[in-house]
């Protein structure tokens, strides 16, 4: 799932609509460009509302979310580290900050644009001259501090959080989790109860809905498959927590997005 680790290709573009995400971190740089409405994102421990021609973006291992908005979209690209070898001396000398609030119209053409090439499957070397201009585009006006001394080794916490984002189809109860990174569990829930306000378990099924509600849009996948891909037991349970967290069935988002599409 592409949300969590870029794991089927080195850049993925794709547009988002509607948008809401859990907080989540990854190794992969995330850029998000609005380019209709408004778009509410989290980076760190600053939230913006994003206009057409702002910007975020979380560089790797950056804890970041998205809250769902009526009328927002934009275009979502994720880019492994290893495309980023011209900007790679750039990112490890200097710390960004995450928002360009500069509703610039040029980086709404470059976001459609690279989106359309990625579409008509042009080839890696079209897209990855997007990506440069997109982030050569933001990163020109981002302010930005130099580091200076190394940077700090991840917490637990925050491996945890990337275990489970390429983990979470898995069974994973709190206690394996736990045990895997030699922490108390009960300790261990009430760390996501205080950075993340959720528990260990609803964590772990948001990020198996964000995964099911991709597939539901984007594949003609039974509903039953798709449950057992998520990590679902069953597809009874699937159903509960999918309810709980869209309130809407799987086969009823399946034809809401149908529906959006034909419009």
């Amino acid at each position: 799932m592409i949300l969590y680790e870029t794991k089927t290709a080195p850049l993925e573009i794709f547009p988002i609509r509607h948008h809401s995400f859990v907080p989540h971190v990854h190794s992969a740089l995330e850029v998000v460009i609005c380019t209709e409405g408004t778009l509410k994102t989290t980076c760190g421990r600053r939230t913006e509302i994003l206009h057409p021609g702002d910007a975020m973006v979380a560089f790797s291992h950056e804890l970041h979310a998205y809250h769902e908005t009526s009328e927002g979209g934009g275009v979502m690209l994720i880019v492994s580290p290893e495309k980023l070898s011209r900007f790679a001396a750039r990112l490890s000398a200097r710390k960004y900050e995450n928002f360009r609030l500069a509703r610039d119209t040029q980086l709404v053409r470059l976001g459609l644009d690279s989106l359309n090439a990625f579409n008509n499957a042009c080839s890696s070397d079209i897209l990855t001259g997007y990506l440069y201009l997109i982030l050569g585009t933001i990163l020109q006006d981002l302010p930005y501090q130099p580091i200076t001394t190394p940077l700090a080794d991840k917490d637990t916490f925050t491996k945890i959080l990337e275990y489970l984002s390429t983990h979470y189809t898995e069974p994973l109860s709190l206690e394996s989790v736990a045990e895997r990174f030699c922490v108390n569990h009960s300790h261990l829930s009430r760390a996501f109860a205080a950075k993340l306000s959720c528990g260990y378990l609803d964590y772990l099924h948001q990020l198996r809905v964000g995964h099911a509600k991709k597939l539901l849009s984007e594949t003609q996948n039974k509903v039953s498959d798709i449950a057992f891909e998520c990590g679902f037991a069953d597809q009874r349970s699937f159903n509960r927590v999918f309810k709980k967290w869209t309130g809407l069935t799987p086969r009823a988002y399946r034809q809401s997005t149908e529906q959006t599409d034909n419009e």
